[in-house]
């Protein structure tokens, strides 16, 4: 899956995640089998889970799909995080610096996404 996420911090504990992206499934010799469209925008509500830590438990309160997002709930399950496409469910993250640009986003299993920032001029 080849995708991009835009996080946007809105009032009272809640965030936007925007995610938009492609996911391959590829059989043997490389071969194309099926190609999905995932576009789609999750409003949480979060808590930070500690003063002292970069953990934060996140709720997804609204999904909403686009028109051309077909991904199957088989597919997202192995793809995407449940708050992705199961309203309702939480997730925990872990937002660790990587260096003065960079931030490292991911959960207690793996990384999720590595977030560049360019400086504002």
């Amino acid at each position: 899956m080849v995708s991009s996420l835009s996080f946007t911090f809105l009032n009272n504990n809640k965030i936007l995640i925007s995610l938009s992206g492609v996911s391959y499934l590829r059989g043997e010799n490389n071969s194309l089998i099926r190609r999905d469209i995932v576009l789609r925008n999750v409003y949480y509500n979060y808590v930070h889970e500690s003063k002292d830590s970069a953990v934060y438990s996140l709720t997804s309160s609204r999904i909403n799909r686009d028109a051309i997002d077909n991904i199957d709930a088989k597919t997202a399950k192995l793809l995407l995080l449940n708050s992705f496409f199961i309203s309702g469910h939480t997730d925990t993250l872990l937002l660790r610096k990587y260096d003065d640009n960079t931030m490292l986003i991911e959960t207690t299993q793996s990384p999720v996404a590595l977030c560049v920032f360019s400086p504002l001029r």
